[in-house]
């Protein structure tokens, strides 16, 4: 890095010699080459290629401040980070190819020219296409995000930045300077500027929240879409979520939320959200008294406790509202389920209570107007505005024998349910009178095989009814239920599921109302005055099985 003391002898007799460093093609140090070409103001040549090696400051010496004169093509590498204009000048030098192997360090207004790259940066990086690029621009400085795409399009190498640098754009503009290009930021504030509306991928989010320790802020009202998982790293993860405030969000179809997962994801945004719940029933049980958080769902599942714990799951806030399919699965514990007015006449509930010898139970309930009764006109077709077949919720492994599982109605939270009576061939007339509160068999009309249409039909079933209420007429309400005359009437017949062999009954449950008391057998029946709703199909039983046992006349989640 100092001249020899000949060389200082030479020079001290003639300061203006030229000089030839004839070493064979090999390397040196530009510090070296400098301390000939500032002992003499002669000229100083290289008469074989060389890599010169240096700093910045010691190749920009040796090239450009004090330049040798190359005889051949050399290279220069560059050890330590160099501001661009200095870089772009040591590139400029004819017959240098230069590397810099510690990267270029400058600012946006110096790597850039408007929205596109600068001379400087572009002639830096056609020498050296893979240098390291480093953005050191104070914190706060603003970017557009495609500023950055720009910069790191240049390169093949890193593009580093080291402070907080304010950044803004569209999520894909985002997601191409970030993730894509991978442009490296700590600390980066980030601004999400989709406009309303716009659909989001929610990993899209993420991606970018994982970026930067800085705060990711969506700007407009955008429509966020993706899995559980997918929604949750976006919106409620530390590391990587983003804020927004009035977001829509969409979750995928197959994926479902738990209670938690669903508060904390609308916790994160107060825009809409489209969704499907799936939890235990401990879960959903405590939810009931927020139910908008299951009833803002389009499905809802809920699944058993673990280990086969009790089971109970009060649903009497839940609604129809956005819910389309109820699904229940019991555990081999007691299962107590209540049914709210929507659900019980919704036929959108499947219960499977699962095959085991635990007394579930599950209530029913009615009202005057929050249910969809069947009406009748005069002539006994349904009347205009109301249903015109009957549906029903299905519940399977619900053992009715004997009454080990249990069956409640209620009217407005009034118990429904009265006598027992079974209709058959040796029924005695008087035994057909319409007592209030009655449950009715009707072994006479379900005898043989019946096809599950005839437990839809609203005629065929209007017809039984009436049948029975005729036979020996009305009696006169009590405080059961309503304050008309309530019964329960069920019917057996085909199971309505086509997966099941002709051989597998149903029995068919039917809620009702008859306005009319004090008839006399064989009076006038009203037709105008029943209503009558389908409630539930309890698949896999036979003809008969039902007993008094198999219905409770009290709530046990009331």
């Amino acid at each position: 890095g100092s001249a020899t003391a000949e060389l200082g002898n030479i020079v001290g007799d003639h300061d203006s010699v030229d000089i030839t460093i004839s070493d064979d093609a090999g390397s040196m140090t530009a510090a070296d080459i400098s301390a000939v070409t500032t002992s003499t103001s002669g000229t100083v040549s290289l008469s074989s290629g060389q890599t010169i090696t240096g700093t910045g400051a010691q190749v920009k010496a040796a090239l450009i401040t004090d330049a040798v004169t190359l005889g051949s093509a050399s290279t220069a590498t560059v050890n330590s980070a160099v501001n661009l204009e200095d870089a772009a000048a040591i590139a400029s030098v004819s017959g240098i190819t230069a590397s810099f192997a510690s990267g270029v360090a400058d600012t946006k207004g110096n790597l850039l020219n408007g929205s596109s790259a600068s001379t400087n940066l572009t002639t830096v990086t056609g020498e050296d296409a893979n240098v390291n690029i480093t953005i050191d621009d104070g914190n706060s400085t603003a970017y557009d995000a495609t500023n950055l795409s720009t910069i790191a399009a240049t390169t093949n190498g890193t593009v580093t930045v080291t402070n907080a640098i304010d950044i803004t754009g569209s999520t894909a503009e985002v997601k191409a300077a970030l993730v894509t290009a991978g442009v490296s930021v700590t600390d980066a504030t980030i601004t999400i500027n989709d406009s309303n509306s716009a659909a989001i991928n929610a990993e899209d989010l993420s991606a970018i929240g994982n970026t930067t320790t800085g705060n990711v802020t969506v700007q407009n009202s955008i429509a966020i879409s993706g899995t559980q998982a997918q929604l949750t790293a976006a919106l409620v993860t530390p590391s990587t979520k983003v804020d927004v405030t009035n977001a829509t969000v969409t979750l995928d179809s197959g994926s479902d939320l738990t209670i938690a997962q669903y508060d904390d994801i609308n916790s994160a945004t107060g825009g809409a959200i489209t969704y499907t719940i799936s939890d235990s029933s401990t879960n959903i049980n405590t939810a009931n008294s927020s139910a908008s958080k299951f009833n803002g769902a389009t499905a809802l599942t809920v699944t058993a406790n673990a280990d086969n714990a009790a089971n109970t799951l009060d649903l009497d806030n839940a609604t129809k509202a956005n819910l389309t399919s109820v699904s229940i699965t019991g555990g081999t514990g007691i299962d107590r389920v209540e049914l709210s007015e929507a659900l019980t006449s919704s036929n959108i509930v499947t219960a499977d209570f699962k095959d085991d010898g635990s007394a579930d139970q599950l209530i029913f309930n009615t009202h005057n107007t929050n249910t969809s009764w069947l009406t009748f006109d005069s002539d006994g077709t349904t009347a205009d505005g109301s249903p015109t077949a009957f549906t029903f919720n299905k519940i399977s492994n619900f053992q009715i024998a004997s009454g080990e599982d249990k069956i409640g109605i209620f009217y407005e939270g009034s118990n429904a349910i009265g006598a027992f009576q079974e209709i058959d061939y040796t029924t005695p007339a008087p035994a057909y009178r319409l007592r209030d509160g009655v449950v009715y068999e009707d072994s006479f009309n379900s005898d043989g095989d019946v096809l599950t249409s005839a437990a839809l039909s609203a005629s065929n079933v209007r017809s039984n009814v009436e049948f029975i209420i005729d036979t020996a007429g009305s009696g006169n309400p009590d405080s059961t239920g309503s304050s008309g005359l309530d019964f329960t009437y069920v019917m057996y017949a085909r199971s309505s599921s086509t997966e099941d062999a002709d051989s597998v009954q149903s029995a068919y449950v039917y809620a009702g109302n008859y306005s009319q008391s004090g008839q006399l057998a064989s009076d006038s029946f009203d037709r105008t005055a029943l209503r009558i709703v389908g409630i539930a199909e309890i698949v896999g039983v036979t003809e008969g099985d039902l007993v008094s046992g198999s219905f409770t006349t009290t709530n046990p989640l009331s």
